[in-house]
């Protein structure tokens, strides 16, 4: 065997060359979409970070002053317990929030984040006659909810979660 004809055998054509580029940009299509999906986070994701930053803010507000926020709010108007609800959380010096009341992932836009106070003793749940209000809260129970209908992929309202 002459020395021609071991560099030949040894060396890679241009068509293999060219079919492992394709089958490597294959790959590449199918995987990295996935990845992208994983690293983005998700309106679920978000939601449940807000919900838990307010959940915090009123559990620290009521062991502080023993009542919920907004709890000595006049209940007949929800405007007015939602504005007491905010001064009381993300107001002054002391506030629970300090970056003020977070924004429903749920509500598309820019708005006014708006806290519905209800007077109920039961857990809130979607108030289809103001879906203008990122969050239903219930003063008597401390307990905050998203106000939306909708459900996540799985099925489950997000006024659930």
């Amino acid at each position: 065997m002459s020395f021609r004809q071991t560099i030949r055998r040894r060396a890679i054509s241009v068509i293999e060359l060219v079919i492992a580029v394709v089958i490597l940009g294959i790959l590449a299509a199918l995987a990295i979409p996935k990845f992208g999906k994983a690293s983005s986070p998700t309106v679920e994701d978000e939601l449940r970070v807000q919900l838990r930053v307010l959940r915090t803010a009123i559990e620290l507000y009521h062991r502080d002053h023993q009542a919920y926020p907004a709890a000595s709010s006049d209940l007949a108007d929800a405007e007015a317990g939602g504005a007491l609800f905010e001064q009381q959380l993300a107001a002054g010096t002391n506030a629970y929030l300090r970056n003020g009341l977070p924004r429903s992932p749920l509500i598309p836009g820019e708005h006014a984040v708006r806290v519905r106070v209800l007077d109920q003793a039961e857990r809130p749940t979607f108030d289809p006659d103001d879906p203008d209000a990122d969050w239903l809260y219930n003063p008597n129970t401390g307990e905050i909810v998203a106000n939306s209908g909708a459900h996540d992929p799985n099925g489950k309202r997000y006024d659930e979660y």
